[in-house]
């Protein structure tokens, strides 16, 4: 499937309505205000990499700046991601 577009834009709703707007990596608040390519910018992050069989199932998907999401590479957070409002956590 294609990741882009409508798509990006629908799952960035449901992420935000799901797990809020703290970093899952840093726990800090995304600034909406903040753009691409800023690295304080919302980004959505797949908690198991897409190349590594990851689903765009919202039980993969957290919310990240930019710059936490491309900084962690491969690595995995220490600490889950906290839910929100509606969704269950991946962990």
């Amino acid at each position: 499937m294609s990741w882009g577009g409508r798509r990006v834009a629908e799952l960035r709703c449901l992420v935000i309505a799901t797990y809020g707007l703290d970093c899952w990596i840093c726990q800090q608040p995304i600034d909406l205000r903040h753009r691409h390519p800023n690295p304080a910018s919302f980004s959505i992050d797949h908690v198991v990499r897409r190349a590594d069989g990851g689903p765009d199932a919202i039980q993969n998907l957290r919310p990240a700046h930019l710059g936490c999401n491309c900084g962690r590479g491969t690595a995995r957070p220490d600490r889950p991601a906290r839910t929100t409002r509606t969704g269950p956590g991946f962990f």
